[in-house]
């Protein structure tokens, strides 16, 4: 790989999974609301996601060191796709409901925040492997994570407009 390949791959990568993470965010509360016209189950449905991100990613540290933050990075990606594929594919044969959906979420977040944790933990080293100043990694990471939050929002509007919140998350 060239000297800014492994930049240059972080940040698309980071591009994609910031971008479907901001649209099952909003995809997966609104199929909640659509259903059950609830805002009690809504919240809890956000919130089943957040707390385990959030307790996850703080205590995650750990298994990044032992493990390594690539292979956490990738594992938990790719496991968060098929735990995201869920929903819409229990949605298509009508066997979606709350109580299967909040066990669903609430492995996403345990999924994501090790993920995000350990591609936070790659930046440094990503910068020298690249030749790239850390300041450069750091600013163009934080851009794309800001994109990526506006691009997967208003995604998630136009998917959930054009096709329902259960089928724009196979996107």
């Amino acid at each position: 790989m060239r000297r800014g390949g492994p930049f240059l791959a972080l940040a698309a990568a980071e591009t994609l999974s910031l971008s479907g993470t901001r649209l099952s965010t909003i995809a997966i509360p609104w199929l909640v609301l659509s259903a059950t016209a609830s805002p009690v189950l809504t919240g809890l449905t956000a919130m089943m996601e957040m707390l385990p991100y959030v307790i996850a990613k703080a205590l995650g540290g750990p298994l990044i060191d032992q493990v390594g933050a690539k292979r956490i990075a990738i594992t938990c990606d790719l496991a968060s796709v098929a735990v995201v594929g869920l929903v819409p594919l229990l949605d298509l044969f009508g066997l979606l409901s709350v109580p299967m959906l909040l066990p669903v979420v609430f492995a996403m977040g345990v999924l994501r925040g090790p993920s995000d944790a350990a591609k936070q933990a790659m930046v440094p080293d990503i910068a020298a492997l690249a030749d790239v100043p850390l300041e450069r990694v750091t600013g163009v990471a934080g851009a794309i994570e800001r994109l990526a939050s506006t691009a997967g929002a208003a995604g998630a509007g136009a998917l959930i407009g054009l096709i329902g919140p259960g089928q724009a998350l196979l996107v």
